[in-house]
């Protein structure tokens, strides 16, 4: 047909728009041709009026109007405006110096048939596709594919009325095939323009070249179809209507099937099931024809876990980052697809539209070949089928929560283009995204422990990198990993760690473990009990009184990491302590006063030093020529920080060049009291507020020179060694320490000349290396919330001043002595070392 289309001068205050139109019927009977106003920005009285004259004027020129298809429309916006836009090239002006143009066939039938089924202001949110063919090794089967995306281009364009809308392309990517898939690809796409082949220098695996295949293309909507696969005839049709038509139209759909001859045993809506949310959509999932047989329980999980049934927008493709790209999903093949899909239905509008349109082929050696015992044996049968690695399997898992975590706060930033695709975040969603967490880590370490014969070890305090326990519980669980299969540790309580407070040679894996918290969910710590082979064993930390967590869940076996300073012991205590098979204490002095109270299994072993961590290293001077004083631990009455500054003040009188290096890195209330007491601080530092400004605002208050010390923040334990490198000496006249103080084993194991009090765990860092001692230890007044201190010492200032006065007029022979014990520490008191007794001593008393 032959269309006129006219754009009338409606705002001319003459008869412009009248004598226009008048031509223009005319012209359209002298051609046979339909006519097409533009009615934009004109009201609908204004065109009525100007019709009637028009037409009036017409007949008075003997022109029959009732044999011409006069149509009305907006043809700025919509789909005619976006169909006029995409086809200027192609019109032709009927006459020069006239609005009157014509539009040449196919687009003047596409126009018409699309006045006469969309509403007047519907447009498609995209106007172009791309067709991503992943290759390998399938010479024999690639063309029947290629030319099977033909063959659904081809019924697209012919049988969509705004099919010219959309620039279509096919992105062939081979990976690396050895061998003619190249060949014979480059073969069939010699004569079609839109084709485009690219090829990998070396083999990435199908979801890597997808990948690829959307960074070359530039297409809005994205289809996908492997290299054995087949698309059917309506499957780009369907899947463009899918995503472009609302449902809440589904009348426009049948009409437009209607059009293009698809029939359907049923009314359309009866295909179609939201997956999330509603319109607009981010994707679309359509159904697969499998000719094998299989049992039906496992055909939604196919249409489920494919890529070649997936129609997905490019700007959500983006959102969710594509498919998953690292190693482990090329080991285990296919899954990320699933792992794609994973984060599409969690995340994005789309829709499911069970009509089939491609179709999953078998052939020898393929990914249903590969699983086709699986998908004809029932789903309670499978899993003796899967041959995956649990380990990749665990690696993946990991990975796939940790990139839902990633779009879960990404949502929060989306740009518009993606925004109306997005399911909006809800406040429950974090909570499911927990639980789905547990649920995957549930089936991971029971599969985990039970193939391998692990044993499950739990964790019950705050593994991190910045307080004396959480590097005792991280430094334990990387030795557990190293010691093998043994063990599989899972923890209590989230953990906080983050990737730049490792070594750098750790791998993060190692440390990323299951959370199974009581507190909030004791069923999933009962279905983990009941599925593990053997019962669950949970390392408490205790404290003063023995005191620990307490659990609703009956944990059988158990064992207790304890230290402890207070000596009073309440029988509450006693009766806490009779759970506890073996209690392991951090040091001799905390395993006597343990023994005193505990009639079971009581050991003795300290914590460890990472000797690739800590261990003697040239200063940067970054103090210049500064003599530091290093001196750490949390800010506790015990830990004698008042002491330290008494003491410093002394000898900063006599060395003005002195400085005070000071990481108190914790300033509780409850634990500081008693610092003020003692007669040499006056009042303590405030809580609230920066930590650093609050104790250097002490310390000034307390007679130092501001200039004279520098206060560290909180400091993970991978840069204490940067810290103490720069110091000279490090004193600690602790009052009391239930462990051997593992800041001053990290120091010793630095290579710094070191004072310690000769008191409680300290005592046996003295006694191994020789450790130089504050000799004067008097008795220890109590103050809240302490109440026993038999054991623990007083140290004199004047006695830290003299030894500080040895070490600056002879640092070179105290530097040396220094380095000795560097060595002898690194040595025997490793991690590696300790933590392998304590193994032991739990395997003795806890069956295994």
């Amino acid at each position: 047909m032959t269309l006129l289309w006219l754009r009338p001068h409606w705002a001319s205050p003459d008869q412009t728009a009248v004598l226009q139109i008048s031509a223009a019927l005319q012209q359209a009977t002298e051609e046979a041709a339909g006519l097409l106003l533009d009615t934009a920005g004109a009201e609908e009285e204004q065109v009525n009026t100007a019709l009637i004259e028009a037409a009036w004027v017409a007949s008075e020129n003997g022109i029959d109007i009732e044999e011409i298809a006069c149509h009305g429309a907006d043809c700025q916006t919509g789909l005619l405006g976006a169909l006029l836009n995409r086809h200027q090239a192609c019109l032709q002006a009927v006459k020069q110096n006239t609005d009157l143009q014509r539009i040449p066939e196919p687009v003047a039938t596409q126009l018409v048939n699309c006045l006469q089924q969309f509403p007047q202001q519907w447009q498609p949110s995209a106007q172009s596709l791309a067709v991503i063919v992943p290759t390998y090794n399938c010479a024999s089967k690639i063309e029947r594919t290629l030319q099977s995306i033909e063959d659904s281009i081809q019924f697209f364009q012919k049988n969509l009325p705004f099919s010219s809308l959309y620039k279509v392309e096919v992105i062939v990517v081979d990976d690396a095939s050895t061998d003619d898939t190249v060949a014979v690809v480059q073969d069939y796409i010699s004569d079609k323009t839109h084709f485009q082949l690219v090829c990998h220098r070396f083999n990435c695996g199908a979801g890597i070249a997808r990948n690829t295949g959307v960074n070359f293309s530039q297409g809005e909507i994205l289809f996908f179809c492997d290299g054995d696969d087949l698309f059917l005839a309506k499957h780009v049709l369907l899947g463009v209507l899918a995503l472009e038509i609302s449902l809440d139209q589904p009348q426009i759909l049948d009409r437009l099937l209607e059009y293009a001859g698809i029939s359907l045993d049923q009314e359309i809506p009866s295909y179609i099931r939201n997956i999330n949310g509603r319109p607009p959509y981010g994707f679309v999932s359509l159904g697969v024809k499998v000719d094998e047989d299989i049992l039906p329980e496992w055909h939604q999980r196919i249409v489920d876990s494919l890529p070649i049934n997936l129609v997905v927008r490019r700007s959500v493709f983006q959102f969710v980052e594509g498919f998953p790209t690292q190693s482990v999903y090329q080991r285990l093949r296919c899954t990320e697809d699933v792992a794609l899909r994973d984060c599409l239905y969690r995340f994005c509008n789309g829709i499911q539209v069970d009509v089939e349109t491609t179709q999953y082929l078998r052939y020898p050696g393929n990914s249903l070949d590969r699983q086709l015992r699986k998908f004809q044996s029932p789903l309670a049968e499978a899993t003796s089928l899967e041959t995956s690695n649990l380990d990749d399997l665990q690696i993946e898992s990991h990975l796939r929560l940790a990139k839902i975590n990633l779009l879960l706060n990404k949502t929060q930033l989306t740009e518009d283009s993606v925004k109306h695709f997005i399911v909006p975040l809800k406040i429950d969603q974090k909570t499911a995204q927990k639980d789905i967490q547990q649920a995957s880590d549930l089936e991971m370490v029971i599969n985990n422990c039970n193939q391998k014969k692990a044993r499950v070890i739990a964790f019950d305090w705050l593994i991190s990198t910045y307080t004396g326990w959480g590097v005792f519980g991280t430094n334990f669980i990387l030795q557990l990993h190293h010691q093998g299969q043994l063990w599989f540790p899972i923890c209590l309580k989230s953990p906080y760690l983050n990737l730049q407070d490792l070594h750098p040679l750790v791998d993060p894996q190692v440390l990323d473990l299951p959370v199974f918290d009581p507190e909030s969910d004791n069923c999933s710590l009962e279905q983990l009990n009941q599925g593990l082979n053997q019962n669950l064993l949970i390392l408490q930390a205790m404290m003063n009184d023995f005191q620990s967590r307490e659990y609703e869940f009956p944990f059988e076996q158990r064992a207790g990491l304890i230290f402890m300073e207070d000596t009073y012991v309440t029988p509450a205590g006693q009766e806490r302590a009779k759970r506890f098979p073996v209690i392991i204490s951090g040091s001799t002095w905390c395993n006597d006063l343990v023994a005193s109270h505990y009639q079971g299994n009581a050991y003795a072993i300290p914590q460890g030093v990472d000797p690739a961590l800590f261990q003697p290293s040239q200063s940067t001077s970054y103090f210049g020529d500064r003599f530091v004083i290093f001196s750490g631990g949390k800010l506790e009455y015990r830990k004698g920080q008042d002491i330290v500054i008494e003491a410093f003040k002394r000898f900063h009188q006599q060395h003005p060049e002195a400085l005070l290096l000071c990481n108190w890195s914790t300033a509780l209330p409850q634990y500081m009291n008693g610092l003020q007491h003692a007669g040499y601080v006056q009042g303590l530092p405030k809580t609230e507020g920066d930590l650093r400004s609050n104790l250097g605002q002490w310390l000034i208050e307390n007679g130092l020179p501001e200039d004279s010390f520098y206060c560290l923040g909180f400091t993970p334990n991978i840069q204490m060694p940067y810290v103490l490198r720069e110091a000279h000496a490090a004193i600690f006249p602790n009052r009391a320490e239930g462990g051997t103080n593992l800041v001053a084993m990290e120091v010793i194991a630095c290579g710094i000349p070191t004072l310690l009090s000769k008191n409680t765990g300290h005592l046996d860092l003295i006694n191994l290396f020789g450790i130089d001692a504050l000799e004067t230890q008097n008795p220890v007044k109590p103050h809240q919330p302490y109440v026993g201190t038999e054991g623990w010492g007083q140290s004199d200032p004047d006695e830290i001043v003299a030894w500080l006065e040895k070490v600056y007029q002879n640092y070179q022979d105290w530097k040396t002595k220094a380095l000795d014990n560097s060595a002898a520490i690194r040595q025997t008191m490793s991690w590696e070392i300790q933590i392998q007794k304590m193994t032991d001593v739990i395997i003795r008393h806890i069956t295994i």
